[in-house]
């Protein structure tokens, strides 16, 4: 998420809107990525947990796996 400066959650839910990923589905995710100290929610955001080495190392991770699919996502928008 950080790699867009960050990316308000109303902008995540937009984006991921077509490819048919429902409001529900992004936040229960989300809670699960929180619960697990990945990532930290504000008020307004998802952020990767950066104080966390091994979180961000995860973070990072995953995000070269999605990466592709975020291309594609934000292309199309």
């Amino acid at each position: 998420i950080r790699w867009f400066s960050p990316i308000s959650k109303g902008d995540v839910f937009r984006l991921l809107e077509p490819r048919r990923y429902g409001k529900v589905a992004i936040e229960n995710h989300a809670n699960l990525l929180v619960h697990e100290n990945l990532i930290v929610e504000t008020e307004n955001y998802w952020l990767s947990n950066n104080e966390d080495p091994e979180a961000k190392e995860i973070c990072e991770q995953a995000m070269a796996v999605v990466m592709p699919e975020i291309l594609e996502i934000v292309e199309l928008d």
